[in-house]
């Protein structure tokens, strides 16, 4: 199988996605030390919390991401 040569459109597109993964996650909050003592109540609303913040930490950027994606998505498959 012959391999298509990449222009230089296939290879800012693929830049362009790995810049992506790491602005998914910069403002994901550290996830904080989970205490196994407290009763399931307790642990299932701290996790909720915590899902809480990183929903509202990523909210626009995956709007984004998911605008940026239907606009590139030909160019990536091709990239690849």
């Amino acid at each position: 199988m012959i391999a298509k040569p990449r222009t230089l459109l296939h290879v800012a597109i693929s830049v362009e996605f790995l810049k992506w993964k790491d602005r998914l996650y910069k403002d994901v909050p550290p996830e904080p030390e989970w205490d196994s003592s407290v009763d399931e109540a307790t642990r299932q609303a701290r996790e909720e919390g915590y899902m809480a913040k990183v929903n509202a930490a990523t909210k626009d950027v995956l709007e984004e991401y998911t605008k940026w994606r239907a606009n590139n998505d030909e160019a990536l498959d091709e990239s690849r």
